[in-house]
């Protein structure tokens, strides 16, 4: 399974709990995108991936 895969899994999970809206998922997938799939193409277990988008999402909101 592959790490965009997972983060789409994860971030529709989320946004069916209603955290995320479409924008945000967006703005996520080309952050894990540029910041991990082409810098760390290796995260492959769901729960990594995971803990990136909610690191990312705690720093999104402090901003």
């Amino acid at each position: 399974m592959n790490s965009f895969y997972v983060l789409i899994k994860h971030l529709t999970i989320l946004k069916h709990m209603c955290i995320l809206s479409i924008k945000e998922i967006v703005q996520y997938q080309i952050y894990f995108n540029v910041k991990h799939c082409l810098l760390a193409p290796t995260i492959q277990n769901p729960k990594e991936a995971a803990i990136h988008i909610e690191s990312f999402m705690l720093i999104g909101a402090e901003s």
